[in-house]
């Protein structure tokens, strides 16, 4: 005996597997993002800003260099959060590596940066 099974979402008959939930991806989508609890502004506005830094980042790091020496000033002009990083690591001679994803930069002398890639 078969059961006909609706969709949590539009109540139209489900077709196919006997676990299905949804009629289509869209239901399944908009049912799980609508019934997901939202996020915090303030997490929004944080993930946000930290993908920003290392979209710029990438930008500033052409595919075949995986390291360029940069102006701070210029990545303050492109918009990057020096205060918003995911992680800082102190190498044997002290230096403080920052690190924003898989790209990282460190200080050098005269407002400059060494920006690189993992």
């Amino acid at each position: 005996m078969t059961e006909n099974k609706t969709c949590l979402l539009c109540q139209k008959t489900i077709r196919g597997r006997s676990d299905k939930k949804f009629c289509n991806d869209y239901c399944r989508n908009y049912y799980n993002n609508k019934n997901k609890p939202p996020l915090n502004d303030f997490v929004k506005k944080t993930n946000q800003a930290l993908l920003l830094n290392r979209k710029i980042l990438e930008d500033l790091l052409e595919e075949k260099n995986q390291m360029k020496i940069i102006e701070e000033e210029k990545l303050d002009r492109l918009g990057f959060q020096f205060e918003l990083i995911t992680s800082q690591k102190l190498n044997k001679t002290g230096t403080q590596y920052n690190y924003c994803y898989e790209f990282g930069f460190f200080p050098l002398q005269g407002n400059r940066l060494l920006v690189f890639r993992k």
